[in-house]
């Protein structure tokens, strides 16, 4: 459990530094893993009816806390964890979650949502500019996910958690 974990972040955070430009479209339910790889991607359309959600405090997870909260601020971001909001796609636009919203009568991908901009050694060069602490905090992640999932109890926790969300229906 602890390698699918770690295994995530370290494709959260391929997706986050990529050189190329990434996008995600969110209908339906974008919670936990799904919730956090659509916050990664540099473009984000959430199509009306999407709702966001980011359970893994809730059983004793920390992963993409960083990087939502460099989308939607740190008590933002705090609040949407610890409190296990739930946003819908309106929300999630207007915290800055969603990058753009997306028609729900179109099969396609907006328009331009994919479309390179610049070739790719200048957009890393871009990130490298913007983001000049990546592989610092890329590091912190991985650890304060390690940290997180290490402390006993790790399967109990998620079986609680999913008890919890049984009896909520």
């Amino acid at each position: 459990l602890l390698q699918r974990l770690v295994r995530i972040e370290l494709l959260l955070d391929t997706v986050w530094r990529s050189p190329l430009r990434t996008a995600a479209i969110a209908q339906g339910r974008a919670w936990g893993a799904g919730a956090d790889l659509f916050a990664a991607c540099e473009r984000r359309a959430a199509i009306s009816g999407a709702t966001f959600r980011f359970p893994g405090a809730r059983f004793g997870i920390v992963l993409g806390t960083r990087r939502l909260a460099e989308r939607i601020g740190a008590d933002r971001a705090r609040r949407a964890v610890i409190d296990g909001l739930e946003l819908d796609a309106d929300q999630a636009l207007a915290w800055g979650l969603a990058s753009e919203a997306a028609d729900p009568t179109v099969a396609a991908i907006p328009p331009g949502l994919c479309a390179p901009v610049v070739d790719a050694p200048t957009a890393r060069a871009l990130r490298a500019a913007t983001d000049p602490d990546a592989s610092t905090r890329a590091d912190a992640d991985l650890a304060a996910l390690v940290r997180s999932a290490a402390r006993p109890g790790l399967q109990v926790r998620i079986q609680a958690y999913r008890d919890g969300l049984r009896a909520g229906r």
